[in-house]
């Protein structure tokens, strides 16, 4: 089995802290759910044409469908009040993580998210504070 992705990781951590189910954001980004799952195991990523609108389908679907406590715990990991930055700030990690992932797959001695011996410094060092994508340092 694959390993799985900083995107596939992040992905996760947000539907689970939001409560959101992999159905729930199939339905909101007209995707088959076999895509979902895909993406949170790590083998496939959203296709790149499409990228910025399923990233910002899946950040209008953290913050819009997650529950009452979802949300609060969301807005205090990335220290926002405000809905609109929330699903703003979701996206900008989600798209670094995309953007990452990408350039590791185009690397010739890396894998997909780069392996174990890859480091980098989270895109949240100060507001993710429980960043748990491993070798971040967030």
């Amino acid at each position: 089995m694959e390993e799985k992705n900083r995107f596939s990781r992040l992905l996760e951590q947000l539907m689970a802290e939001a409560e959101i189910k992999n159905y729930t954001l199939a339905q909101e980004l007209q995707y088959d759910v076999s895509y979902i799952s895909k993406w949170i195991s790590g083998r496939m990523l959203p296709a790149e044409k499409t990228e910025r609108k399923v990233l910002s389908g899946i950040s209008h679907c953290i913050v819009s469908a997650a529950s009452e406590e979802g949300l609060a715990n969301l807005r205090t990991d990335y220290n926002i009040d405000l809905t609109d930055q929330l699903e703003l700030a979701i996206y900008d990690h989600l798209a670094a993580e995309y953007n990452y992932v990408r350039e590791q797959e185009k690397s010739p001695d890396a894998g997909i998210g780069g392996g174990p011996t890859t480091a980098r410094s989270c895109p949240w060092p100060s507001t993710w504070r429980r960043c748990s994508i491993p070798y971040c340092g967030g």
